[in-house]
């Protein structure tokens, strides 16, 4: 992990390295493409909304890295907890 706070990488690699928590990474929306373009979801004042597509691993993962918008219109990635106030998931069929 080449970016985080140290607290992140504590609380996240680990679990991930023994197997008792799983993640994933959502970035594509829409029809499915991950260009910058195309990521539509924002962030502000520490919530994020948007909808991403269906993820490798969704249904199961404790956490996702999602790629969003900021205020200055800037893409980062943020850490969502999937088990967090406010967070649908759906079934893959």
């Amino acid at each position: 992990m080449i970016a985080g706070s140290e607290a992140q990488k504590q609380k996240l690699l680990p679990p991930m390295i023994d197997g008792s928590r799983i993640g994933t990474v959502a970035l594509a929306e829409g029809m499915g493409n991950p260009s910058p373009e195309h990521i539509k979801a924002k962030v502000a004042s520490g919530h994020l909304t948007g909808t991403k597509m269906p993820v490798p691993d969704g249904e199961i993962a404790h956490f996702a890295v999602v790629a969003a918008r900021d205020e200055a219109d800037n893409i980062g990635v943020y850490v969502v907890e999937l088990s967090g106030k406010g967070v649908a998931r759906g079934k893959c069929r």
